[in-house]
């Protein structure tokens, strides 16, 4: 790994320091950092009942171009199902609520993004926990989809 030098701090999300300006980068001082820091559990809340998520996505999936993909009422049922039982952090869904005032359009593709990526887990995965647990992680998810069913999308 070449050294980075950090250019500007990086702050936990409640804003607590991590790393400062003028850090360097290494595989040591990552792992060290990585060893020193242990995860911190944020409290969760539905995401469906954050505000007005829920009403959101039902206004993106049944507009053009979503309405085609979503055009099955069960369908939509059975998704909404499995998102209602989606919980995430806090911080998480506060980054939603900025977007949503800042960004419109990012609020929006996060959203359709994540509905789709429900979409999917929900015909691709058999086990509706593990369903869930993908669907939460949405775009952000580390492992693969392909690899977790055990060949290439």
């Amino acid at each position: 790994m070449p050294k980075l030098t950090l250019r500007h701090p990086i702050h936990t999300l409640d804003n607590q320091l991590l790393l400062a300006p003028g850090t360097f980068l290494t595989q040591e001082t990552l792992d060290s950092f990585i060893s020193s820091h242990r995860p911190y559990s944020y409290p969760t809340h539905p995401l469906l009942l954050h505000g007005s998520v829920k009403e959101d996505c039902l206004n993106f999936i049944n507009s053009p171009p979503y309405n085609v993909i979503f055009s099955d009422k069960k369908e939509i049922n059975d998704l909404l199902k499995i998102l209602e039982a989606v919980h995430l952090p806090i911080p998480i869904l506060q980054s939603l609520d900025y977007f949503k005032q800042h960004d419109f359009c990012t609020y929006a593709h996060i959203l359709i993004v994540f509905a789709l990526s429900t979409l999917l887990a929900k015909d691709l995965i058999p086990d509706y926990e593990e369903c869930i647990r993908l669907s939460a992680a949405g775009p952000t998810q580390k492992e693969d989809l392909g690899s977790k069913l055990n060949y290439t999308l």
